[in-house]
């Protein structure tokens, strides 16, 4: 738990040490479709901080097919060498989405991408009640010894009544994909408490 959240006081602390390189909103480009890399053979592996369990591992998020009539890439989550659970990115015009195949479990949270985005754009996912917002642009930044330029900070609110609540940050780079996120998911309880932070990547 202490590793997880000094993770994310560490984040926050650099984010806000970098205000000043926040760039303005580019409404001509901003982040593009393609700025998200989604091929067969591509993969990112992470450090994944688990608070609840208290442990730090490695995984990999490895794209291994393509559905041309559904445009949809399937994926698989590797850890220890072996497929621990299956993912889906659907692709449209304006939307990237990632699906776990699993609807209450999902490493990466079962997220909405709303494309172009830039500083200031929000969006809903599958539902009225979960929201996406773009909240700020920033020149460089730094994880595990890597700078990454630029990046998009993002936050992502799910609360339905009842008590279910996922709280979602994502750092997102042109070009590579996601390289930072935390993901909180309670239900009257908590469910899933990660961190994960980009170690490497390959993409075409």
């Amino acid at each position: 738990m202490k590793t997880y959240i000094i993770t994310i006081l560490f984040v926050l602390i650099i984010a806000a040490c970098c205000k000043d390189k926040v760039a303005a909103p580019d409404a001509v480009s901003g982040f593009q479709k393609d700025d998200f890399p989604i091929s067969v053979g591509n993969w990112w592996r992470y450090q994944v901080i688990d608070a609840m369990q208290q442990t730090t591992d490695t995984l990999t998020l490895k794209v291994v097919d393509f559905d041309l009539s559904q445009s949809t890439f399937t994926c698989q989550i590797i850890q220890h060498n072996q497929i621990v659970d299956t993912g889906y990115f659907i692709i449209s015009s304006n939307r990237i989405e990632y699906k776990g195949i699993n609807q209450n479990y999902s490493y990466f949270g079962n997220f909405t991408l709303t494309v172009p985005f830039q500083v200031g754009s929000s969006w809903i996912g599958d539902n009225p009640k979960d929201t996406v917002s773009v909240l700020s642009k920033v020149e460089s930044f730094e994880i595990n010894g890597n700078v990454y330029t630029p990046i998009y900070n993002l936050k992502r609110i799910y609360n339905l009544l009842g008590g279910y609540r996922l709280i979602q940050d994502f750092i997102v780079l042109p070009k590579v994909g996601i390289v930072y996120q935390s993901l909180d998911i309670a239900d009257g309880f908590p469910l899933q408490k990660q961190g994960f932070q980009l170690i490497d990547f390959e993409v075409q």
